[in-house]
């Protein structure tokens, strides 16, 4: 497991640099058309129809830019179970960092995949001529409903994440500084997670763009690098 881990650290720092590009792009509509833009006096129907002509335009790299993150959230899980094994199956920390962890990528993963299944049945509706009102406040709801999974998800990855580099401080199972920068990591996804809490939209963006550009390739290739010196250790014994 531990020698699958490498090669999921390496998945990981790639699909979520790639998509947190891509999210970037997408929130500056970069690679989508401008969103309208509507004078005050035009009726609020008129407006509905404007938004969703548009927002329907843009689903289909929000589908693809939701997968490739849905690759590296898996890879996160392959990640933190071979963490588990290099830590030992015995030791409380890489257990218990290791469930929150997995968790709390299953919760994202399960929030996202409502939010694909919502969002294709707004455009279907808003493709089919429906009233547009109510369609509005199903797309509102399907999202509210994701960032709370996202929320609980991202703050039980932060958990881990920081019972990992508290472990690896405290063990010497992994060096000292990759246990520093573990811990720094779990508590800024769980300051995220604060964020989403308090629906700071703008705060989110920013965080979550520092931290899949930066942080997390930044640590990805990082472990992957251990991984491969533990790998390495490992057959000089045998």
């Amino acid at each position: 497991m531990i020698r699958a881990g490498r090669v999921f650290a390496w998945i990981l720092a790639i699909a979520f640099f790639v998509a947190s590009v891509w999210y970037f792009l997408l929130s500056q509509q970069i690679s989508v058309a401008d969103e309208p833009i509507f004078a005050r006096d035009v009726p609020f129907n008129r407006v509905l129809e404007g938004f969703y002509d548009w927002y329907i335009t843009t689903l289909m790299q929000e589908r693809l830019n939701i997968l490739i993150n849905f690759v590296g959230f898996l890879a996160l899980i392959g990640v933190v179970l071979a963490l588990r094994e290099l830590f030992g199956r015995d030791r409380s920390v890489g257990i218990l960092a290791a469930a929150s962890a997995t968790l709390g990528a299953v919760l994202w993963i399960v929030g996202n995949l409502v939010q694909l299944g919502g969002h294709r049945a707004v455009e279907l509706m808003a493709r089919g001529g429906n009233d547009l009102d109510p369609v509005n406040a199903i797309s509102f709801t399907i999202d509210r409903v994701d960032d709370w999974f996202e929320l609980i998800g991202l703050g039980l990855i932060g958990l881990g994440a920081f019972t990992f580099g508290a472990g690896a401080i405290r063990t010497g199972v992994l060096p000292r500084a990759w246990g520093y920068f573990t811990l720094a990591l779990g508590a800024f996804v769980v300051v995220i997670s604060l964020a989403y809490a308090f629906e700071s939209g703008d705060l989110v963006d920013l965080l979550l763009l520092i931290t899949g550009i930066v942080l997390v390739p930044a640590w990805g290739v990082w472990t992957a690098v251990l991984f491969s010196r533990n790998d390495s250790r490992s057959t000089s014994v045998v």
